[in-house]
């Protein structure tokens, strides 16, 4: 089994529990007089530390671990997050103006890193497969190569 495929079985049995343990923290608490507080101030607590990977990206030069595994608690963390959104809100639409603006910026936010861990998951490796890497450095020459193919099919072209 390789590492994509360990991290993806990880990373759903992480989601499956941590949606596990929220239905059942949700079931046992939700009667508490200010359980809407505690979440909030959970998924408050929650967010703050997934700001700490930007940190950490910023700051590389510091010994705080290794940058992958900041980025596997980002991305359990992130799902953990939504979750307990999900149960904050206690399973239904906000009501009021802010509430809702509130909801669709975290919304926005969650979407963006989904599609951000697609992309940083699948786009590398099927560029991979498209003729290997390509160095920045690189660029410009690939780009002169790329033009010279181009002019001398576009001359050959016109000759016929």
């Amino acid at each position: 089994m390789n590492r994509y495929h360990r991290q993806f079985i990880l990373g759903l049995l992480a989601l499956i529990a941590a949606t596990v343990a929220a239905l059942w923290l949700h079931g046992k608490f939700r009667a508490l007089p200010d359980y809407a507080f505690l979440t909030g101030w959970i998924l408050f607590a929650a967010m703050f530390v997934l700001t700490f990977f930007n940190a950490r990206k910023k700051l590389p030069f510091l010994p705080l671990g290794k940058s992958e595994t900041w980025l596997q608690i980002h991305i359990y963390l992130g799902f953990f997050t939504v979750v307990l959104f999900l149960i904050h809100l206690n399973f239904r639409m906000p009501h009021g103006w802010f509430e809702i603006t509130l909801a669709w910026l975290f919304a926005l936010v969650s979407v963006s890193g989904v599609v951000g861990l697609f992309f940083s998951r699948v786009l590398p490796r099927r560029l991979a497969t498209r003729g290997g890497e390509v160095i920045f450095e690189n660029i410009p020459a690939l780009r002169h190569t790329l033009k010279s193919g181009a002019e001398t099919l576009a001359l050959g072209a016109d000759a016929k």
